[in-house]
């Protein structure tokens, strides 16, 4: 999964899917982090602002 996981922080959605489905199905064998996307408009906004 460390392949996977790297493509993921990535932000490959592909990724991303699979990791999901790792850790629903494997909850008892550990927990790979997944990468939470922010809305590009909202950092727009943000980086305007400063």
């Amino acid at each position: 999964m460390s392949g996977v996981s790297r493509r993921s922080w990535a932000r490959n959605e592909a990724a991303i899917e699979t990791v999901e489905h790792w850790n629903r199905r494997n909850m008892d064998r550990g927990f790979v982090t997944i990468p939470k996307l922010v809305d590009k408009e909202l950092i727009k906004k943000i980086e305007d602002s400063i």
